[in-house]
């Protein structure tokens, strides 16, 4: 099967980019037998960017939020908030064509 030969490839591609739900890809690794080798280290690569901006984008949050009583737009512009954001939609965006080159392939 495809996704056994190339488990690291597969597994980092569905874990950098959104193309399928966390249980799913970890349901069908599973089902495949995946070594788990492979699965941790491409999962723990593959969370960590995601995971790394959804805690600066948190924590941009929380000093706007800790600068003024009442929040408004131009807390929301600071560069943590607009650098998270940033790396959140390239991570977003990149599935696009990762999904495009996959039904090229025809996979």
């Amino acid at each position: 099967m495809a996704l056994n030969e190339d488990a690291w490839s597969y597994l980092l591609m569905l874990r950098l980019f959104p193309l399928a739900p966390f249980f799913a890809v970890n349901l069908a690794a599973a089902l495949v037998g995946v070594p788990f080798r492979a699965f941790a280290v491409t999962t723990l690569l593959g969370i960590t960017p995601g995971a790394l901006a959804y805690a600066a984008f948190g924590a941009g949050l929380g000093s706007a939020v800790q600068a003024t009583r009442e929040p408004g737009l131009t807390e929301l512009f600071t560069p943590e908030l607009l650098i998270s954001s940033g790396v959140l939609c390239l991570l977003a965006a990149g599935a696009i064509p990762v999904k495009r080159l996959l039904r090229r392939r025809g996979t």
